[in-house]
């Protein structure tokens, strides 16, 4: 796929197709995506935090799915996903702890694994646990 900007617009059923066509990996997708946010957020801040090592991990895992077309590849697997910081991250500070924090003056505790949407979405879209 060209590097020009129409990658940043494809629907997730293109991309899907193309990662299926092994014409776009899930790679080059999110470091497009990633290179696109980096460029934009200093004038939007949108982002409060970002966690694009662990969104590459996942990248490369969906790419090795892929290519052993083994019929495991997930419905979404390899789509970038950005997920509001006032849903609890497990493991994360996200805003809604820090407003947790100033609110009662002390760090309140980290959502677990299983305790937030979070994790559910990010199983279907092969994003990090």
């Amino acid at each position: 796929m060209s590097s020009d900007e129409s990658i940043y617009y494809l629907t997730a059923s293109e991309a899907i197709r193309l990662f299926k066509a092994k014409t776009l990996s899930p790679v080059e997708l999110m470091r497009a995506v990633i290179a696109r946010a980096e460029d934009v957020n200093p004038k939007l801040n949108a982002f409060t935090a970002t966690f694009y090592d662990r969104a590459l991990e996942q990248a490369r895992k969906a790419e090795i799915a892929y290519a052993r077309d083994e019929g495991s590849v997930r419905p979404l697997e390899g789509i970038p996903i950005v997920i509001k910081d006032l849903h609890p991250v497990a493991g994360e500070i996200t805003k809604l702890l820090r407003l947790r924090w100033e609110a009662h003056g002390r760090m309140p505790r980290l959502a677990g694994p299983y305790e937030t949407i979070v994790p559910r979405s990010w199983d279907w879209f092969d994003a990090p646990s």
